[in-house]
């Protein structure tokens, strides 16, 4: 009970210091880290991608990036009735992650077959534990892949989300790299 209170606590402070970002301060941040993760973006030929709801990183700049490079891009899709997300193609009009219970992907993607899952963060450490919004999407999903074909990537505003320890329980799943304006940071 101590680490999930603890946990609330975090992302409660993390997430109004991210709401107190001005437009066009997120722009310059977002634009500084899509340079920061040229290579990594370049490296890769499928990618996971969310859109931002909220505070969350806005992904559009490296979202553009990737299709202008002919990227094969994917967006999750969940059920309030399971904790497990399935990946359909990306679509700009598509924006909410949450689908009714009668809606199924035309065509679904394994996570294990993406080169590059992007994944946003209320919180990072320094040894690639994520803080997220506490649902338990994420971790319940990437549990369940093979991390040797597949990259995580978290994503956020360095300078705000950045910690130096996380308290962590036995189903967090690491990051392998943590991508913010400050740079590529691989754990």
């Amino acid at each position: 009970m101590l680490i999930i209170n603890l946990k609330q606590q975090i992302r409660k402070k993390i997430l109004l210091n991210c709401s107190k970002l001005t437009t066009e301060e997120r722009a310059d941040m977002e634009c500084q880290t899509l340079h920061n993760m040229f290579d990594l973006l370049d490296k890769a030929t499928s990618i996971a991608v969310y859109h931002a709801y909220g505070v969350e990183f806005d992904l559009k700049q490296i979202i553009q990036f990737c299709l202008s490079r002919g990227k094969y891009l994917y967006q999750p899709v969940a059920y309030r009735h399971t904790k497990t997300m399935l990946l359909e193609e990306f679509c700009w009009d598509k924006s909410s992650v949450f689908s009714p219970a009668a809606y199924i992907p035309k065509h679904v993607i394994e996570w294990y077959n993406v080169d590059l899952i992007l994944v946003p963060v209320v919180a990072v450490d320094f040894l690639g534990y994520r803080l997220g919004k506490g649902g338990g999407y994420y971790d319940t999903t990437l549990a369940k892949i093979n991390r040797m074909s597949t990259c995580l990537c978290g994503i956020g505003y360095g300078s705000i989300q950045q910690v130096e320890v996380l308290p962590h329980e036995n189903f967090d799943v690491r990051l392998d790299y943590f991508a913010c304006e400050n740079g590529l940071n691989k754990f």
